[in-house]
């Protein structure tokens, strides 16, 4: 069906009165509360109380909370960014709440950057339902702060292992909110337990990229010794930040190291100061041209 009329009517709401709105919202309750309405109908409404909604029709769209149908339109008309009362609605609605529709209101929250939810998330964090749980890690996430981060590690310190990714999750959305906000050395003592040796490669490898952003040159001493390592694969991740680190002095300080490294270390490296176009690398990258490695003296005439 056309959605014509719809948007018409959002339109004319724009700039009208409150005395005009407040009759609209009062309309819009009643349809929500007919049990005869479609729940076509009772979409649209839940629509447009996201723009005009007050604490007038906020305790009835609580009321759909659990429905089936309409949870979700109940949550993203309620959840409208800076109308505390509505927040709280959905914050005082927890308990009440169980499965999916919990699920979808800790998402909600978290959506919105609810710090007053915190001890409450928490305790979900610990829910036996996992979609709960892995809902209010990511709510827990979003909200981030200090407070968030001592609670995601808390729970992971005896979380199940299906939990576990979750979590972890978190804890990184918690890091580049840090970033976002200058905080680096919050952001880092999260990255550098993630980056530790007893940590699966997989996670290592995230928590690298946290520190190589968060550090930028004062980085360089990590990855030259990762250029260092046997492992190739360990080798050119290494080398692939070389590309995008825009640190003056970098170039230097990673072809200077060229001779010294291992063939795949070489060549890896060669391309990745090739690709910085910074021609401070051409005096190492003329001299790799006389490697005894017939694959490095290759990568030199691809960087030059």
């Amino acid at each position: 069906a056309s959605r014509l009329p719809l948007k018409q009517l959002e339109a004319a709401l724009v700039g009208t009165g409150a005395e005009k709105r407040n009759a609209v919202e009062t309309q819009l309750v009643d349809v929500l509360r007919n049990p005869t309405a479609t729940v076509a109908a009772k979409d649209v409404a839940c629509r447009l109380l996201r723009r005009i909604g007050t604490d007038l029709s906020t305790p009835t769209l609580v009321g759909f909370l659990s429905d089936d149908r309409l949870a979700h339109m109940a949550r993203y008309a309620l959840a409208r960014p800076g109308d505390e009362g509505a927040i709280s609605a959905l914050r005082d609605a927890i308990p009440s709440l169980e499965g999916a529709a919990l699920a979808g209101t800790v998402r909600s929250l978290g959506e919105l950057e609810d710090a007053q939810s915190l001890p409450a998330l928490d305790a979900l964090l610990h829910a036996s339902n996992p979609m709960v749980s892995q809902a209010a890690s990511e709510a827990v996430g979003q909200i981030g702060g200090p407070d968030a981060v001592e609670a995601l590690r808390r729970r992971l310190t005896d979380a199940p292992d299906g939990q576990r990714p979750a979590l972890i999750d978190a804890l990184f959305t918690c890091a580049e909110g840090f970033l976002a906000t200058g905080d680096k050395e919050d952001a880092l003592a999260i990255y550098r337990p993630m980056y530790a040796p007893e940590q699966p490669p997989l996670l290592r490898f995230a928590a690298l990229d946290g520190i190589v952003r968060t550090q930028q040159s004062q980085a360089v001493p990590l990855l030259l010794e990762l250029l260092s390592s046997p492992e190739p694969d360990v080798q050119s991740a290494a080398a692939q930040y070389v590309r995008e680190l825009e640190s003056p002095g970098v170039t230097k300080a990673f072809s200077g190291r060229l001779p010294e490294l291992a063939s795949t270390a070489k060549m890896a490296l060669i391309e990745a100061l090739g690709a910085r176009g910074d021609t401070d690398a051409r005096p190492a990258i003329l001299a790799a041209l006389g490697d005894e490695a017939p694959d490095v003296r290759a990568a030199a005439v691809g960087a030059l």
